[in-house]
């Protein structure tokens, strides 16, 4: 709390301004800091992340022997630092001052591991392999249940997967959807927790879309990267599968011929029911090329049903970029065709590269 003195514009201030109250106490003009409200519905995901702070502190500060907190250490010396963050939960986890020390990495280890269903682990998982890359192939509603699918590949015995949800329109904060062992590749959930921890019914969310992505954490508790995201409309048939990683398909360096109309084979990163591909495209040319001269690359699904995503580049202009995004067809399971243009004027070449981003079942 702190006095204040008015001015000959602003004699008093009373009431609430920002985080500041200003009141009169004691015949003195007074502004003090607003109380915080912190939101605290005490749900059962906050009781059980709780529960496991608390399991593992005591662990630490009672069970652990001096080699094992070594071995803490070590594994949070190879871990990025944080900003400084308020007290709380997140502090715990992840250190208030951007250091991140051996405690906070087994909290964070462990507590992860307690919401996961795995068993808590006093070593860190330093020599762990980190689990395979998952992915998701599917997502659909059933007019209760979201049921999402996904494939294994090379995890440790007994890992689980984490699948995380978000809404595109805000109607709930990121969050991990549901936990399931790796192996079972199918698992089906009625409900997301809304801002305030409570429930939320798919059903009630009918016609919003939602982006779904995938990790996997082991019984040591190394976590894989994340898998590809999906976005998928609830209630709708179309759903749009990114790619953990974009692919190049088509590179053409220093391009001067032109090439008619073209196959362009995607098949073997599109499964059999894509109906589309989402590609990014990029067509640059080095500078001072001259006035008249025109390169062109088109991508589209079949001459007949004409060009989706087109980029061309004009002599007369300094060093050009120009690059789209776009959903194409497929003529067939994973085609699509391509064109490119090049009036030779001037002898000029162009760089086009088009990549993969997912698709659309």
């Amino acid at each position: 709390m702190a006095i204040y003195k008015g001015t000959a514009l602003v004699s008093q201030i009373i009431g609430k301004l920002g985080d500041n109250i200003f009141q009169r106490w004691k015949n003195k003009k007074v502004v003090k800091s607003a109380e915080v409200s912190v939101e605290n519905p005490n749900s059962d995901m906050q009781q059980m992340i709780r529960g496991a702070l608390g399991f593992t502190s005591n662990r630490w500060a009672n069970t652990l022997t001096a080699e094992q907190k070594t071995t803490w250490e070590s594994y949070a010396s190879k871990s990025p630092g944080y900003k400084k963050k308020p007290a709380g939960i997140r502090q715990l986890m992840d250190g208030n001052d951007g250091t991140f020390f051996g405690l906070n990495a087994a909290i964070k280890v462990n507590t992860q591991l307690i919401m996961a269903g795995l068993n808590p682990v006093d070593v860190a998982p330093l020599a762990d392999a980190v689990p395979g890359l998952p992915l998701l192939h599917s997502a659909s509603f059933n007019g209760t249940n979201l049921i999402v699918q996904w494939d294994t590949f090379n995890f440790p015995a007994n890992s689980k997967v984490r699948i995380w949800i978000d809404s595109e329109q805000e109607l709930f904060h990121k969050q991990i959807l549901m936990y399931a062992d790796a192996v079972d590749e199918i698992k089906a959930q009625s409900f997301v927790r809304g801002n305030n921890g409570d429930p939320v019914e798919f059903i009630d969310l009918l016609g919003s879309s939602v982006y779904l992505s995938i990790d996997c954490i082991s019984p040591a508790g190394a976590i894989s990267r994340a898998g590809n995201t999906v976005k998928f409309l609830i209630g709708g048939d179309d759903m749009f599968v990114y790619l953990p990683v974009r692919q190049l398909v088509l590179n053409l360096v220093a391009a001067a011929a032109p090439i008619g109309d073209t196959d362009l084979d995607l098949s073997a990163f599109v499964p059999a029911g894509a109906s589309s591909v989402i590609l990014f495209a990029r067509h640059d040319t080095a500078p001072g090329w001259p006035m008249g001269a025109i390169a062109q690359i088109d991508l589209y699904n079949t001459v007949a049903q004409g060009v989706c995503l087109s980029l061309d580049n004009h002599g007369g202009d300094n060093e050009e970029i120009m690059f789209d995004t776009a959903i194409i067809p497929c003529s067939a399971v994973g085609h699509i065709r391509y064109a490119y243009a090049n009036n030779g004027a001037g002898g000029i070449t162009t760089n086009v590269q088009v990549y993969l981003l997912g698709y659309v079942t």
